[in-house]
């Protein structure tokens, strides 16, 4: 998803529920164990499982990509990136003692920054009457609004959007907008100036004549 989509509570559940996430935070853990019993036996890292790592840091990335955490999902990226790089010896995967610190760094990196950046990702609940509201998919002013008055499209959505979040003020402040729109065709139609301001203009003549 992208950052400003909506995202429904049935997304947050998913994004909680992702497994990904999880089994990466649990294989770190599991390769920092190893790298600290195989450097204290001053012996090289065999990474019988090594596929199994692979897979699921890669799945892990994803994983933070999607839930928009760049930093933890560099760091992710990273330490799969430690693990593709390390040495082959007859046909096994094995890392030497430089790979295993440079992937115990990044492994620290990980496990402190994801739950620092997770949150800073904020929700916004929108009550269930108003979500229609909310990036709308039909004109809410109709068709013909929208088909007329085509420079106030950003300004109705935004409206509507304002007015799903509880945020009065700023929905007044875009429908004005709208409304200058149709005063400003109005006058076009009349073939009369359109005044800096809405005062000087309802107060024309030819507008006190239609009043």
């Amino acid at each position: 998803m992208m950052p400003h989509d909506v995202w429904s509570f049935l997304d947050i559940m998913a994004l909680l529920e992702n497994q990904a996430i999880f089994r990466g935070l649990v294989a770190a853990s599991q390769l920092d164990t190893k790298w600290a019993l195989e450097r204290a036996a001053k012996q090289p890292f065999l990474a019988e499982q090594f596929e199994f790592y692979v897979e699921t840091f890669s799945k892990m990335t994803t994983a933070l990509e999607e839930a928009h955490l760049p930093i933890s999902a560099r760091y992710a990226r990273d330490i799969l990136k430690g693990l593709d790089t390390t040495d082959n010896e007859d046909g096994r995967r094995i890392a030497q003692g430089r790979s295993l610190a440079l992937l115990s760094e990044n492994i620290g990196k990980l496990v402190k920054v994801l739950p620092d950046e997770a949150d800073t990702r904020l929700f916004v609940p929108i009550p269930s009457e108003l979500s229609y509201l909310y990036e709308s998919t039909r004109p809410p002013f109709g068709e013909a609004v929208e088909r007329v008055f085509s420079i106030a499209i950003d300004d109705i959505r935004d409206a509507g959007n304002c007015l799903a979040l509880g945020q009065g003020t700023a929905t007044v402040f875009h429908l004005m907008r709208v409304l200058e729109a149709g005063l400003r065709g109005l006058a076009k139609q009349l073939n009369v100036t359109y005044a800096p301001t809405w005062d000087g203009f309802l107060g024309s003549g030819p507008i006190k004549l239609l009043a």
